[in-house]
């Protein structure tokens, strides 16, 4: 028996960005060697570069308060996104590696902070390395090239000196930073260090009448631990109270009291606290337990899976035979090609097969070359290797980042045209403008007035399709978890539509796919009757426009086919054994991929291959 040989990736590798790297150091200028314009554009963010910091680790770890508030204030006052310029005399590669190097200098200076005294030798720091410039008091001019990441918030955060540091500690507690819920009712209390002899002192000065208070003295204690150093503070008590209280305490016993009551007298700080919480729990309401409800999220939109994958069309593939990634990139001109490392070989075979009939059937079906499917040699094709798992994913996606479509392996069948439709719209912006940073319906104006008008044509009637806008802000209402709007937005609208229409080309010329285009027709997510022939002349019109300039190759029509291929694979649960089926769920059926695999018939001596 002849041995198999494994289905591998094919052409250039399609790659990623490395975000598992940065979870750690963050991401590095020197990072940016392996970015595409459109992955600088979405990954180089302060986030990114300086990943939020566990503060409450860091408290338990014993970093002083003062300094882990002092870092978060300095992390929020840096920039989160970098403002592009293309007027300045730097390229954008020199734009971007600035920013990244700053946050990082910025984010290892205060990181390696332990004490408060550390705080204030920062506040000349921006001055000091040359980045402002002092011009009088507390006023500074920026230095050429920082412009866009220091602002007068970041120079006040680092500009903290001894002097007003009471204040910043008085923000801390009004905050409750990093307070617990213990903390946090604490502070409902006043907790102080009894002073005998300041207490004493007023005592003796007899201010005190038959009917007047008495105020008893103290240093205050926060449990937070930032100390108020010198400072004392009086409590007024009723006179009885207060001569009861000064009986039972000693001096620099602790004292506790709300709403000028004593709670209680300990000889230790910890224990006050203690005492102060068992205090707030006995006395606060509790009310009855209640089962929570659950908390109102919206539901995907995930449409069914294909139970069976429907195609009439030419023959491809004669004989069935099992297309190969070297066929792929032969006919296809694709950029590469990539498995995902759980699908077996028989899931890789399929894969290639739908995918090549569905892309040679679009291509018959727009009268393209099939080398102008990938953009000639832009777009790359991946399968079940660049999604995530989950309830929530997605059934398929475009990379722009990669320029990869990427078809999962257990949904992707019947969205291949819808996922095609947005990398056109990509492609769109990188070929008349040279912009890859953007879908051009997302474009700035600079993008846009570079694309032909045509293109936008298509985006005027279907804005002007009132049916087709209503269901998709109904959608938006039901599953959208996009505060934008996902389903109404114009990259989904344009894709949607962009889906009926390469599937009405189809069956203008006798062909039905499941597979590229299974997942077109819905009541909400597809235009319908005049509306969408309104959206498919668009299209047309732009199809020949875009043959006219170049975009795609000039009119191009395959060689006539005489034998027509029927396929109609379907299967019941019990063709899968060992595997669990829950009618209930609608959204969880069984897989194209779980289907026999298709065997190669036997092919006669009077048979010529084609």
């Amino acid at each position: 028996m002849p041995r198999t040989t494994k289905t591998e990736d094919f052409g250039k590798k399609i790659g990623g960005a490395r975000k598992d790297l940065w979870a750690s150091r963050g991401l590095l200028s020197s990072d940016l060697d392996e970015l595409t314009d459109f992955e600088k554009k979405e990954y180089v963010n302060k986030n990114n570069i300086w990943k939020k910091p566990d503060y409450e680790a860091m408290l338990k770890d014993g970093r002083p308060r003062e300094v882990i508030y002092f870092i978060k204030l300095v992390r929020d006052a840096l920039p989160t996104n970098i403002s592009l310029s293309y007027y300045r005399s730097s390229s954008l590669d020199e734009q971007y590696k600035a920013y990244i190097d700053f946050i990082q200098e910025i984010k290892n200076t205060v990181m390696d902070l332990k004490d408060i005294e550390g705080i204030e030798k920062l506040s000349d720091y921006l001055e000091r390395t040359g980045k402002v410039v002092k011009s009088g008091y507390h006023r500074y001019s920026i230095a050429d090239g920082y412009h866009s990441f220091i602002t007068n918030k970041l120079l006040n955060v680092m500009n903290l000196y001894t002097s007003n540091l009471r204040y910043y500690q008085g923000k801390i507690r009004k905050n409750q930073f990093l307070y617990t819920e213990k903390d946090k009712a604490v502070c409902l209390y006043s907790v102080m260090k009894f002073d005998a002899a300041t207490t004493n002192s007023y005592k003796q000065r007899g201010t005190y009448g038959a009917d007047k208070d008495i105020v008893i003295w103290g240093t205050p204690c926060e449990i937070d631990g930032i100390a108020n150093a010198g400072s004392r503070v009086g409590i007024p008590l009723p006179k009885e109270e207060a001569e009861q209280v000064l009986e039972k305490i000693n001096d620099g016993e602790y004292f506790s009291c709300r709403n000028r009551r004593i709670i209680s007298i300990t000889t230790d700080l910890k224990t006050a606290f203690d005492k102060c919480y068992e205090h707030y729990q006995e006395t606060t309401t509790q009310k009855p337990d209640t089962p929570k409800k659950a908390a109102k999220r919206k539901q995907a939109y995930i449409p069914p899976q294909l139970r069976a994958i429907d195609r009439n069309g030419p023959v491809w593939r004669p004989l069935n035979r099992n297309v190969t990634g070297e066929k792929m990139l032969e006919d296809f001109k694709f950029r590469g090609g990539e498995f995902g490392n759980w699908l077996n070989e028989t899931d890789r075979k399929q894969s290639l097969n739908f995918c090549y009939d569905a892309l040679m059937d679009l291509s018959y079906a727009l009268g393209l070359q099939p080398s102008n499917v990938s953009f000639n040699g832009t777009l790359a094709i991946a399968f079940g290797s660049r999604g995530r798992g989950g309830a929530r994913s997605a059934v398929a996606h475009y990379e722009p980042a990669r320029e990869v479509i990427n078809l999962t392996k257990m949904k992707g069948a019947g969205s291949l045209g819808h996922e095609w439709i947005h990398a056109m719209d990509h492609a769109v912006a990188s070929h008349f403008a040279g912009n890859s940073m953007n879908l051009a319906t997302k474009a700035v104006y600079s993008v846009r007035k570079e694309v032909p008008e045509e293109f936008f044509k298509v985006m005027e009637t279907i804005k002007s399709c009132k049916h087709y806008i209503a269901a998709a802000e109904e959608l938006d209402k039901q599953y959208g978890s996009d505060s934008q709007g996902y389903w109404a937005s114009d990259s989904e609208l344009l894709a949607r539509a962009g889906a009926c229409w390469i599937r009405d080309r189809l069956g203008a010329v006798g062909i039905k796919n499941d597979y590229l285009v299974g997942h077109s027709e819905g009541q909400q997510i597809s235009p319908h009757g005049e509306e969408r022939e309104r959206i498919n002349l668009a299209f047309n019109n732009w199809l020949d426009k875009a043959k006219e300039i170049g975009f795609f190759s000039p009119e191009y029509l395959l060689p006539k086919r005489e034998q027509d291929m029927t396929i109609n694979l379907d299967i019941t649960v019990s063709d899968v054994p060992d595997r669990v089926y829950d009618p209930s769920i609608t959204y969880t059926q069984l897989s194209l991929f779980d289907l026999p695999e298709i065997t190669t018939p036997e092919v006669s001596e009077d048979e010529v291959e084609l």
